[in-house]
């Protein structure tokens, strides 16, 4: 499996999340606190991928996990003096293995949004405050039409995605933990039968980033002559001929 030109590879997730109401005030949480930045602060994962590879008997499916864990290991200001955190990425293939550090990223807040950068790839996670009507444009500061190499194939990772809360202060169990979550889904038009860019993240209060799924897929099944009957039901994963899942979730932090 080749994600060497993949930024998210350590970035997804269980769908089904137990869930309550959400608060009458969610509308006006400010949201820092979903996306803490701390030095010493550290969040652990479980990553499991897949990853759909053309070959000539059909689409093969890659399976892997990695073990994850995410610390801010320091603090400091960039040009305009505003404060980026540095954090390190570190990845085991086993609780038995020792840790390796495999990336170096930065994360940051302005009053406007919580911005991540790896790889040179600067995405605006949330904006601030928080509303269950607002839209904003993650990639704002990426070539959308830019392509990544997945097992040996071209995709364009970001495109056509649209931002949006799915749910804000939602109390959810997460591996056995509750926690206060928003939700934050990134897609593209739903009725695109060529192409699924579906990101879903959940950020929990005072932890931040708990769970992640990333749903990457291109396909031509409906391009075939006359279209198949089933092109609009068929499900991404049994149409998909290139592309990826990802699903993280949480087991650690402090």
């Amino acid at each position: 499996m080749n994600f060497k030109y993949l930024p998210f590879i350590l970035g997804i997730i269980i769908l089904a999340f137990a869930c309550s109401e959400e608060p009458d005030n969610f509308e006006l949480i400010k949201g820092e606190e979903y996306f803490p930045l701390e030095v010493g602060k550290f969040r652990s994962y479980q990553l499991d991928s897949i990853t759909f590879e053309p070959e000539v008997s059909g689409i093969e499916r890659d399976t892997s996990r990695t073990f994850v864990k995410e610390e801010i290991v320091e603090v400091f200001q960039d040009q305009s003096g505003e404060d980026v955190y540095r954090v390190e990425r570190f990845e085991r293939k086993s609780n038995d293995d020792p840790w390796e550090v495999k990336l170096v990223f930065s994360m940051e807040q302005s009053n406007e949004f919580a911005f991540q950068t790896e790889n040179n790839l600067r995405l605006a996670k949330m904006p601030f405050p928080f509303s269950d009507n607002k839209r904003w444009e993650a990639t704002s500061f990426i070539n959308t039409e830019m392509f990544f190499q997945v097992a040996g194939e071209n995709i364009k990772i970001y495109k056509d995605w649209e931002s949006s809360f799915e749910s804000i202060g939602v109390v959810e169990e997460i591996e056995g933990s509750q926690f206060e979550v928003t939700t934050v889904l990134n897609q593209n038009s739903q009725d695109n039968p060529f192409e699924r860019r579906l990101v879903r993240e959940k950020y929990a209060k005072d932890v931040g980033l708990v769970a992640r799924e990333m749903y990457i897929f291109d396909s031509d099944y409906c391009n075939q002559e006359p279209s198949p009957a089933d092109c609009q039901t068929i499900a991404w994963e049994d149409k998909a001929e290139k592309g990826f899942i990802i699903k993280q979730v949480i087991l650690d932090h402090n």
